[in-house]
């Protein structure tokens, strides 16, 4: 028996962040390289974390000024806002307060749960425009997570996760979560629905 929590988390951004790539890093533990997201797309992935198994749904929104009115729209019962930028641009790391934000609170739930995630630590320093204490800073201002991460590498991916889920389970009465018990009967049963929703991916082009 196990406690299984479902979780809707949103992935928000400039274009070119590495959104798409960090969700499917998670999904698939492998780099595709940077595709512009049109539209969304989403991914579903379970995670094991202090014997509670947590359901992602995780929704990749396109970052492009023309999508955003869309991206706004998937907002709704959203359990976990992810707030990504690229280190090496500091663009992408200003508009997250001046636009991402505020459009998290205007169209998710009043509780839910922010993280600050900068993608590209790969990248030497000498590249760097965005300092890990300036993201740590602007994550504390918004009562939120904050990691560094490289989609390329894998680096620090899975850990943010995992911080994520202990985030969520501290966060109470939001909005989209379901949490129950599940009986495991059937191993060779659950077995293959686990590996079937591990691998669930779509997405949408317009």
């Amino acid at each position: 028996m196990a406690t299984r929590c479902t979780w809707k988390v949103c992935f928000v951004g400039d274009t070119g962040v590495g959104k798409s790539c960090v969700a499917f890093r998670f999904h698939q533990d492998r780099f595709t390289g940077t595709i512009p997201t049109i539209g969304y797309a989403f991914m579903e992935k379970s995670l094991l974390v202090d014997d509670v198994e947590h359901v992602f749904n995780l929704w990749d929104t396109a970052g492009q000024e023309r999508y955003r009115s869309l991206a706004r729209g998937f907002f709704r019962r959203a359990s976990a806002m992810v707030l990504v930028y690229d280190i090496t641009n500091s663009h992408s790391f200003q508009v997250l307060d001046k636009y991402w934000v505020r459009s998290a609170q205007r169209g998710a739930p009043e509780n839910v749960a922010l993280a600050v995630l900068g993608n590209k630590s790969d990248i030497g320093d000498d590249q760097r425009q965005v300092t890990a204490q300036e993201g740590m800073e602007f994550a504390q201002k918004h009562d939120a997570i904050f990691m560094e991460v490289s989609a390329k590498t894998g680096s620090n991916v899975f850990e943010f996760f995992k911080e994520l889920s202990r985030k969520l389970m501290q966060t109470p009465d939001l909005e989209f979560k379901t949490c129950g018990m599940r009986i495991l009967t059937d191993p060779a049963k659950d077995q293959k629905e686990d590996k079937e929703t591990k691998n669930r991916c779509c997405g949408r082009l317009t």
